[in-house]
């Protein structure tokens, strides 16, 4: 969850750092932060990231893992417990494997930014 939220953060630092941040807000500020990660750099810098990109997929599978633990839908939660459990089970075993993920997808996502600005 912490790297979820720091790479949230990176991305709105670095939208606050190439445009107006009141702009950025009202008209980008609640855009999901998967869409910010393709869009901004681009907008910003002229950097084109692809949405295959394997950074940009761990970071969909880390969001999606987060998501499914924080998040989880209460009315699946009680309706048939054992099956709650089971499906509790492989969403923490989702997200155990994309906690051990982060750090190399943290460092992925920073590097683009970090990359020479295209032409």
């Amino acid at each position: 969850m912490t790297a979820a939220a720091l790479l949230e953060q990176v991305i709105n630092d670095y939208a606050h750092t190439f445009s107006e941040p009141e702009l950025f807000d009202e008209h980008l500020g609640k855009v999901r932060t998967i869409t910010k990660w393709i869009l901004l750099p681009l907008l910003c810098q002229n950097k084109q990231i692809r949405e295959d990109d394997p950074a940009i997929n761990s970071l969909c599978e880390l969001i999606r893992a987060r998501n499914d633990i924080v998040h989880q839908k209460r009315k699946e939660m009680y309706s048939d417990p054992v099956s709650a459990m089971d499906k509790t089970s492989s969403e923490g075993k989702r997200f155990l494997s994309a906690c051990r993920k982060a750090a190399t997808t943290v460092e992925a996502l920073l590097k683009i930014l970090e990359s020479p600005q295209v032409g």
